[in-house]
């Protein structure tokens, strides 16, 4: 009988190491693989960055490393100085708004450069998110105009035809 009964305890303390070490490496999520969109110095398209975030890291995170962090060499970020992201939300509708400064998109890059850095945004934020549209705020409001007569009110989709690939 105590045979029998050391063997039980040896399988139960079997399976609580198996079960501990499960725990422990089993379900550590990995790191989340996230892209930021340039545009490419020779070509005027846009181009991905892909980047490493930590498992609890967000879109604040993405966009802190987009904002601070120099675009490769053969790439330009057109965020112009003293841009910021303020947060995101949920609009009454469900569409998915985020929040920049002002300075954001101050400056002028004409018709083509000015699309080219909204949609750099649009890109980075909906590839992260796994949006299929969203709504841009300036300051917390929305709607007006960008330069050149881009219209900020409604919500935006990654344009396919902006990508090199």
């Amino acid at each position: 009988m105590n045979k029998q009964l050391y063997i039980l305890l040896g399988g139960v303390l079997g399976v609580l190491i198996v079960l501990a070490l499960f725990l422990t490496f089993g379900l550590q999520e990995e790191d989340k693989q996230a892209a930021l969109y340039y545009v490419k110095k020779d070509s005027f398209f846009l181009a991905s960055v892909q980047v490493s975030l930590k498992k609890e890291e967000g879109l604040a995170e993405l966009m802190n490393r987009y904002l601070t962090e120099p675009a490769p060499p053969e790439m330009e970020s057109l965020v112009a100085p003293g841009g910021a992201f303020l947060g995101s939300s949920y609009d009454e509708e469900g569409v998915f708004q985020i929040d920049v400064n002002g300075a954001y998109f101050s400056i002028d890059y004409g018709i083509e450069g000015n699309r080219l850095n909204l949609q750099a945004l649009v890109h980075t934020v909906l590839s992260f998110t796994g949006e299929e549209e969203v709504r841009i705020l300036r300051d917390g409001v929305p709607g007006g105009f960008l330069h050149n007569g881009i219209f900020m009110g409604n919500p935006f989709t990654a344009d396919p035809n902006v990508i090199e690939y």
